[in-house]
């Protein structure tokens, strides 16, 4: 399937490695396209991690100073 059709908004491929990242609207689409991605990949037995955050509107903060 088509990543796009699943949710995300878009799709990044960073370098030249194998790290791929998505812009998702909500948490239920993130877990549509990570469990499609572990089925796709799965028969290659490739190890598949995933993690989901929020995007910080904020800007960068200052936790100590030193």
């Amino acid at each position: 399937k088509d990543i796009m059709d699943l949710g995300a908004r878009d799709l990044f491929i960073s370098g030249a490695g194998p790290t791929m990242f998505t812009v998702m609207n909500n948490l239920k689409d993130v877990v549509k396209i990570k469990n499609e991605i572990k089925n796709y990949f799965w028969h290659d037995q490739y190890k598949i991690k995933s993690y989901a955050t929020e995007i910080d509107f904020d800007g960068a903060k200052v936790l100590s100073e030193t």
